[in-house]
């Protein structure tokens, strides 16, 4: 969440930057067509940026989750590897009891469904963020291709 903090502010205030720099020149402007062209210009850099920011976010999101995942099979497997040693390490000659093999089992079983729920409840906020830049982006598309006046053909 951290990282997707610093892309947001970063990317937002290079946004704002250019933006600022944009209509600095829009309003200096002293021809109405010459002013409406940059207009026009502007809003659709501002709509290319915001679409680009939830790409990056899209990606990052997928980073993220990749190394979750990677990190989850990690812990699967150091898990099933603690759980065999434990019963490879059981005294010879004794019989492990029912009681243990099972308490043994549903530990492991328990583990593994906690982290199973962790993997899912990231996968869904990573799809959720995702999701609101991209809807972000795509609002801000939509509102600026409103407000554009469509040019008349002869």
């Amino acid at each position: 969440m951290k990282k997707f903090m610093e892309l947001a502010v970063k990317e937002n205030t290079k946004m704002m930057e250019k933006a600022q720099a944009r209509c600095l020149d829009i309003f200096q402007t002293k021809n109405s067509t010459a002013a409406m062209q940059m207009t026009s210009e502007h809003m659709a850099a501002t709509a290319n940026d915001w679409i680009e920011f939830a790409l990056k976010t899209n990606s990052m999101g997928y980073q993220e989750h990749l190394a979750f995942m990677n990190a989850l099979q990690k812990q699967l497997i150091e898990s099933s590897e603690s759980l065999s040693s434990s019963i490879d390490h059981l005294p010879n000659g004794s019989l492990a009891s029912s009681a243990l093999m099972l308490t043994a089992f549903k530990s492991a079983l328990e583990m593994s469904n906690h982290v199973i729920d962790s993997a899912q409840a990231a996968s869904k906020r990573t799809a959720e963020l995702a999701n609101q830049s991209w809807s972000a982006a795509s609002n801000h598309h939509l509102i600026k291709e409103a407000k554009t006046p469509k040019k008349q053909e002869a």
